[in-house]
């Protein structure tokens, strides 16, 4: 990588400012500000690419590389300004995430309809905020969700013909997410089972993985959720 884009721009001397907002929309945008070396245009432009290019969970190597790789995963933009011997400027909007959950891009209510085939969901998490606002979000769009605040208490109430899939969050104490989801297979092994996590998908290589279906990073894109229940309950009814 070129020297104009590593993090020591300032090696020489200048200045760096940090601005922060919060807008109407929702979104929160931040702005990095230096006097530092700068970059040319072609290599602001690789910066972009090869952040947008990487893997999820993968590691550049380059800090801005990685910056837009993380900006990328959470659904924001980022926009880099820079002249050579004059600075960058480095600006990054993102949701506004409540507890880890970046909501639907469209409220439930503007939308035409609920889901055809609503799913049956257990949702297990130890933490209560994350709980309640995914749960709320999940039952907005017509599914049924039981809640547990750990594992002991969803294999208690885990119901086979209820549940379709069990999202559950894998460090918990006690029991973690992967000992929920071998318990949850054992016993139904046609119940799909998503994994939250706040290391990504990379996590997905653990052996463990047999008996997880899905590998779903934190913060929680609901878009995305909604869309793989979807598929998930359109895949049963073509195979029932």
């Amino acid at each position: 990588m070129p020297p104009q884009a590593r993090t020591d721009s300032l090696s020489a001397g200048g200045e760096l400012a940090i601005r922060a907002s919060s807008e109407e929309s929702g979104w929160v945008a931040v702005e990095v500000r230096d006097t530092g070396v700068g970059m040319a245009d072609d290599v602001r432009r690789r910066v972009v690419e090869r952040g947008r290019s990487l893997g999820s969970g993968g590691d550049s190597g380059h800090a801005l590389d990685h910056v837009c790789d993380i900006v990328d995963q959470h659904g924001g933009s980022l926009a880099i300004e820079s002249e050579p011997g004059v600075g960058t400027a480095v600006q990054i909007r993102l949701h506004a995430s409540r507890y880890q959950v970046i909501p639907p891009a469209t409220p439930a209510g503007e939308r035409a309809s609920p889901p055809k085939q609503p799913a049956g969901v257990l949702l297990v998490d130890d933490d209560p905020r994350l709980v309640s606002v995914l749960s709320d979000l999940l039952r907005s769009e017509g599914h049924a969700v039981t809640t547990a605040g750990n594992g002991e208490e969803a294999l208690g109430l885990f119901d086979p013909a209820a549940h379709d899939v069990v999202i559950t969050d894998l460090g918990m104490p006690t029991m973690n997410g992967w000992e929920v989801a071998e318990r949850v297979k054992l016993r139904a092994p046609a119940t799909a089972v998503f994994l939250l996590t706040g290391w990504g998908e990379s996590v997905s290589a653990d052996e463990s993985s047999q008996f997880v279906d899905r590998v779903i990073a934190k913060p929680v894109k609901v878009d995305s959720l909604l869309a793989q229940l979807v598929e998930l309950r359109r895949s049963r009814a073509v195979s029932a």
